[in-house]
């Protein structure tokens, strides 16, 4: 009721440029924190009010949604769990009032699913003991990174490590000043932008960034899974490199985890609206009756029934996975979480692949089927259906392509069935449950010398 009365959540986006949409989301967006919804929730990532909240500010704004889920969800929780420095933990806290402003850069011109090919780099020099972090060339400038394009002030920016001895580390994240808090004008040494017109998430200003050899401090490294000493020499958490970065991609998996999430608010809204039109709409009578309306006739209800029945099992995967999730990262905060758990990160990094990568492909589907329903009505931008068909087809692709995501999920299966062979694997979420199935029944064929089934 909050805001039903506020009239900054009612103002018409249709026709707004991309600046003046950018303008209204942020404050929205301000407006939203300002009312400190989530003050008094002792965990804003795994209570049944925080999901509430952040369902809310999709069903109001996919922008304004994503601008919640970066500054006070990702930005702060990467903070938290890879930073050992008390002050930037500190600073995580200051997102909620937007004393700070983070985005996360991952993505760049020529690599974006294929983490490991990112090419910015961050190497250590022992003398002035900082991090010059540096774009090589134009297919390495960071791009699509959300709050980036206008008043990012911080960015988490994954880049190759380098020790003075030339040798590269791998991925690592960096904590990274854009600008100037007071001014938003770019440090000297960054190049940012807003990326240009989008076909949705028009409010969302997602930008790109360029370093022509750019100081840090040597702190800025956020060394949890790894660090370099004052004097070059790298310090790695894990002896198994694979560990750490699978143990990495499983924190920023928290993106695909809240996409997932927002998915489901696309679905609800554009499955009201299309069977609020069935409903009230009539075609045709039946031998000169009365018309019946179009929810009446059994090819409408084949393509709505199945699809809200769908809706309702992805809203109760998505809820309950981001509780499992962010159950998790608490756990690893709080360093409870064992070395020997390493296959649990690897196993939630794949859950979120899937549930990612399904529920964005059956929302964009879905939103384009219920224009379809509408016939020309949906058309229509006032009816919101193109707007939100428009908002759900770039979830296809950001925090990694359906297809790509698909994939590692099902390499992720094959390994744990190869190692459900020859030792009993305990499944986390319940995902590879199944596994254990499978090589049971593969001894029994083989006991038996049936070789017909194989």
């Amino acid at each position: 009721r909050t805001l039903e009365r506020d009239p900054l959540f009612h103002k018409p986006v249709d026709g707004l440029s991309t600046r003046d949409h950018q303008i209204l989301a942020l404050r929205q967006y301000k407006r939203f924190t300002e009312f400190q919804f989530d003050k008094n929730i002792p965990s804003i990532y795994t209570s049944d009010l925080a999901n509430i909240i952040d369902e809310v500010a999709v069903a109001l704004d996919i922008s304004l949604a994503g601008m919640k889920g970066l500054n006070e969800g990702l930005f702060p929780q990467v903070l938290t769990l890879f930073s050992q420095d008390e002050e930037f933990i500190q600073m995580a806290n200051r997102t909620r009032n937007m004393e700070v402003v983070g985005s996360f850069a991952l993505t760049e011109l020529s690599h974006g699913s294929d983490v490991k090919g990112i090419r910015t780099t961050a190497t250590f020099d022992p003398v002035s003991q900082e991090f010059v972090v540096h774009t090589p060339d134009v297919e390495a400038v960071k791009c699509w990174s959300g709050m980036l394009g206008s008043i990012a002030t911080h960015s988490i920016v994954m880049a190759q490590l380098y020790t003075p001895d030339g040798t590269c580390r791998g991925i690592h994240p960096f904590l990274v000043p854009v600008r100037d808090p007071l001014t938003l004008l770019p440090f000297p040494g960054v190049l940012v932008g807003d990326m240009g017109l989008k076909v949705g998430h028009r409010g969302y200003a997602n930008g790109y960034m360029k370093f022509e050899h750019y100081r840090i401090p040597h702190k800025n490294l956020l060394s949890k899974l790894g660090g370099v000493s004052l004097e070059g020499v790298y310090e790695p958490a894990f002896t198994d490199s694979s560990l750490r970065f699978g143990t990495m991609l499983t924190i920023l998996s928290g993106g695909r985890v809240l996409i997932a999430s927002f998915s489901v608010i696309f679905l609800v809204k554009c499955l009201t609206i299309a069977v609020r039109y069935c409903a009230g709409r009539k075609q045709f009578s039946s031998e000169g009756g009365a018309e019946l309306s179009l929810l009446e006739y059994p090819q409408i209800q084949q393509r709505v029934i199945p699809r809200i029945a769908a809706t309702y099992g992805i809203l109760r995967l998505t809820r309950d996975f981001k509780k499992i999730y962010f159950r998790f990262l608490e756990r690893l905060q709080n360093g409870e979480v064992r070395p020997e758990e390493a296959m649990v990160a690897m196993e939630l990094h794949a859950a979120s692949c899937l549930n990612k990568a399904y529920s964005t492909s059956f929302s964009f589907q879905t939103a384009n089927e219920c224009r379809l329903l509408c016939g020309g009505h949906g058309y229509l931008s006032c009816n919101q259906l193109g707007n939100l068909r428009n908002d759900a087809d770039p979830s296809q692709t950001y925090e990694g392509d359906n297809h790509v995501l698909s994939q590692q999920t099902f390499s992720f299966l094959m390994r744990v069935y190869e190692l459900s062979l020859i030792s009993d694997i305990q499944s986390y979420t319940g995902m590879t449950s199944f596994c254990s199935t499978l090589s049971v029944y593969k001894e029994m064929v083989c006991d038996s010398g049936n070789t017909e089934h194989g």
